[in-house]
């Protein structure tokens, strides 16, 4: 909602009552919150926000209303949670080395401490993929992460840390 000003995170009741405001705005330190999702065990909500003018990863507890930020390199936006509630998926330019891509990868990590891993490699073309990633979602089912790349089909990316592609034409999401 943008009820206060730049867009941020509000929960309310499934008819529409009762708004209230989850993630405030924090005026000179970020920016708009955006792309909410909740945890499947609905403890977490997982949404990027601005920070010194990039998108990164927060994370915030439900329960305590504690916000963390999980990300710091690249832009890293649309985090899509795992059905463990633990593991989620989300897109980054970060290189890996402090550097910064053009264009997006998909990303794993994990609110449990674990380093995040980059599963993808849309930069060096593999298996007839191309462009930039533009939205990633992760399967109810756990073994795979839906990618949509710009101009292309949407591919799956099947075992998680081995990544390939299968086009899947006709899908959008």
């Amino acid at each position: 909602s943008t009820r206060a000003g730049p867009p941020q995170i509000y929960v309310m009741g499934a008819d529409g009552t009762n708004p209230e405001l989850l993630v405030p705005f924090d005026f000179g330190v970020t920016g708009s919150s955006n792309a909410p999702e909740w945890s499947p065990d609905g403890t977490s909500i997982a949404f990027h926000r601005e920070v010194s003018g990039s998108p990164q990863v927060f994370i915030m507890d439900v329960a305590s209303r504690r916000v963390r930020q999980l990300t710091s390199s690249g832009r890293n936006e649309d985090p899509t949670w795992a059905p463990d509630s633990v593991r989620f998926a989300y897109l980054s330019t970060n290189d890996g080395n402090g550097g910064d891509l053009e264009c997006a990868e998909v990303w794993v990590g994990a609110i449990d401490g674990r380093p995040p891993v980059k599963i993808t490699d849309f930069a060096s073309n593999p298996d007839g993929a191309e462009g930039c990633a533009s939205s990633v979602r992760w399967s109810p089912t756990d073994d795979r992460i839906l990618v949509q790349t710009v101009g292309k089909p949407i591919f799956v990316v099947e075992n998680l840390y081995v990544p390939r592609t299968v086009p899947v034409i006709g899908y959008s999401l």
